[in-house]
């Protein structure tokens, strides 16, 4: 981003690259949606599909912010998502009463609010321009195999350490974890 000539043509050939591979992210949330063994999934298939693909479109535009060396504003986006992250899920899920639908609502609220902070961020950080100097492609190893399993990675690397929390400890133990490691973002 930082090299890019029209950050924003950048910013919008990345997100349709991201729209084309959509239906295997719905694919992939229906299956962990049945799969959770609650009553409620064909209510928590929509909310695991938003939540999913908002996270995933913040994920890129917080790797823009970085990679355009948009320090300040980056920080500003990951203090609203820890903040979001840390707070919203456990408290909806308290409000409502330990309801099983409320942690994947609190965490659908989290990436909406994360998705509005990194419109803000992007917008404000690369402005549209009128004219585009020359049309932008995608390299084919962003959408092939190589590309996909690289993403699979990433997630299994960013979950790990809660998934050896919660073998190792237990599951309150696990969101204890997770809810210090949010935390931990915003107080060093």
């Amino acid at each position: 981003w930082a090299e890019a000539r029209d950050p924003a043509a950048l910013w919008r050939l990345a997100l349709s690259a991201m729209l084309r591979k959509f239906p295997w992210l719905a694919a992939a949330t229906a299956g962990v949606a049945l799969t959770m063994g609650i009553r409620e999934w064909p209510l928590l298939f929509p909310l695991l599909f938003v939540t999913a693909a908002l996270l995933s479109c913040a994920a890129l535009a917080q790797a823009a912010l970085q990679a355009g060396r948009e320090h300040w504003t980056y920080f500003g986006v990951s203090a609203t998502a820890a903040v979001t992250r840390s707070f919203v899920p456990p408290l909806l899920y308290w409000g409502l009463g330990g309801m099983s639908l409320a942690l994947a609502g609190g965490l659908a609220i989290h990436a909406l609010i994360l998705a509005g902070a990194c419109i803000w961020a992007m917008h404000r950080t690369y402005p549209s321009r009128a004219a585009t100097p020359a049309p932008l492609e995608m390299k084919s190893i962003y959408e092939g195999p190589l590309f996909a399993m690289l993403a699979i990675n990433g997630w299994v690397m960013a979950s790990l350490q809660r998934w050896i929390a919660a073998a190792c400890f237990g599951p309150a133990e696990a969101g204890y974890f997770a809810m210090a490691a949010s935390i931990a973002i915003l107080i060093p």
